[in-house]
């Protein structure tokens, strides 16, 4: 049953770490480094075991003993690596999660124009100008007086 948990935090690390969000609760969400971090973390409790339950192995033969299946031993390892990794994930996740704020970007009507979007007042000093938007030397700051060596 635990290996079931194992695989089920594999992924849900692989999906906070690829998309760098972990929601540790309805209303809030943990975003960017420490969610990947976190992530990680969630990863992690599976490889660790399967390390562990490894090096178990190979000390128990090198010794030339047979590994008990009923012992509960390494089952109560298993248990301890994965909440060492679990708690510490939802720590670093609850320590850095914020409300989750409705997204307040309006949307775009198709008759809005870039006019609206970049006013003329807001743009720098030297980009304020007659030229239009659609000119593709928009952007290249004012033009210059010529040379008083070019007539």
């Amino acid at each position: 049953m635990l290996l079931v948990a194992e695989i089920g935090m594999l992924v849900l690390g692989i999906i906070t770490v690829a998309t760098g969000k972990l929601s540790t609760s309805a209303g809030k969400e943990c975003r960017g480094v420490p969610a990947r971090i976190a992530g990680v973390l969630l990863i992690l409790p599976l490889p660790i075991s399967l390390l562990i339950g490894l090096m178990i192995a190979v000390i128990l033969t090198s010794q030339g003993r047979h590994f008990d299946e009923r012992a509960a031993w390494p089952t109560l390892v298993e248990l301890g690596v994965f909440l060492v990794f679990v708690i510490t994930a939802f720590v670093i996740a609850g320590m850095n999660a914020q409300p989750i704020g409705r997204a307040t970007a309006r949307r775009r009507r198709r008759d809005d124009s870039d006019e609206e979007d970049y006013p003329e007042e807001r743009l720098p000093r030297g980009y304020r100008d007659d030229r239009g938007y659609g000119d593709p030397n928009y952007g290249e700051g004012p033009r210059r007086p010529p040379d008083d060596r070019i007539r």
